[in-house]
């Protein structure tokens, strides 16, 4: 992709301005996909390494990244001057390595927090339920993400419960993963100096965002987890179990971060 037409697409008025920074990251199931710059960059990319044949996939793959990465870094610097004359950020370039350390530290102190050790637990315990059902033959995955998950040595006669089943499966397993992502990442956003700096009192916190796509997934999750609950009766004792650690999850995440719901994320909310 060359300058010309990131700067296009860039510049295309039906974006939704970081529309992508509080999403689910569920591109698949987005109904904004055609007015998300980083979802069109990608597939843009994705394009052009079809022609190619896939050839040398991966290593072709990065440079693209790396260009349309330089492309977007030239368009900020066009307006570098007129920003920086809007806010001044305090930050200097000598200070890069400080900031990744005071980043890293924040990072793993995040990961050592309740909340966050209970959504790492519930990201392994349904990681290692799916391993087992998809290895006794269970549960069938498909190998096209489009494609619905067949549940085996189950009687659902029903094509409609089967479909709704397969859906919400797929719901609660898309999620297991993100919620510690997000979960850590709130926490992590939440030690940064600038969440309690009073010029940014008025701005929202990158913190709340965070936690919010983490209890919307909770809250997807329990959705799906209770269809299951209802419909398999063997499924019952693992699948509450997974909903109660996401109820107690959920009200954990509320208390630390009691503004959350309240965050508008950019297009998502509107």
């Amino acid at each position: 992709m060359d300058f010309d037409e990131a700067q296009e697409m860039a510049e295309d008025p039906n974006n939704i301005l970081g529309i992508y920074n509080y999403c689910d990251a569920w591109c698949e199931r987005c109904l904004f996909t055609s007015r998300c710059l980083n979802f069109k960059m990608q597939r843009k990319i994705e394009e052009e390494i079809e022609i190619q044949k896939r050839e040398k996939e991966n290593v072709e793959f990065w440079e693209q990244v790396d260009e349309a990465i330089a492309d977007v870094k030239d368009l900020m610097e066009e307006n570098e001057t007129e920003a920086a004359s809007l806010v001044d950020l305090g930050f200097d370039a000598d200070d890069d390595d400080d900031l990744m350390a005071e980043h890293e530290m924040h990072r793993k102190k995040a990961k050592e927090q309740p909340i966050s050790k209970a959504a790492k637990r519930y990201m392994d315990a349904v990681h290692n339920w799916y391993k087992t059902k998809q290895d006794e033959g269970i549960i069938t995955f498909p190998e096209k993400r489009e494609d619905p998950i067949v549940f085996n040595k189950i009687e659902i006669d029903d094509p409609a419960l089967r479909r709704r089943l397969s859906i919400a499966t797929e719901i609660a397993l898309y999620y297991h993963f993100q919620i510690w992502v997000k979960v850590s990442r709130a926490l992590t956003s939440s030690y940064g100096d600038h969440e309690s700096d009073p010029d940014f009192k008025d701005y929202p916190k990158d913190s709340d965002g965070s936690a919010k796509v983490a209890l919307l997934a909770i809250d997807q999750s329990i959705a799906g987890w209770t269809t299951l609950y209802k419909h398999i009766p063997p499924m019952q004792p693992e699948v509450s179990e997974f909903i109660q650690l996401l109820r107690q999850l959920r009200n954990a995440i509320e208390r630390v971060f009691p503004d959350a719901r309240k965050f508008h994320r950019p297009g998502l909310d509107d």
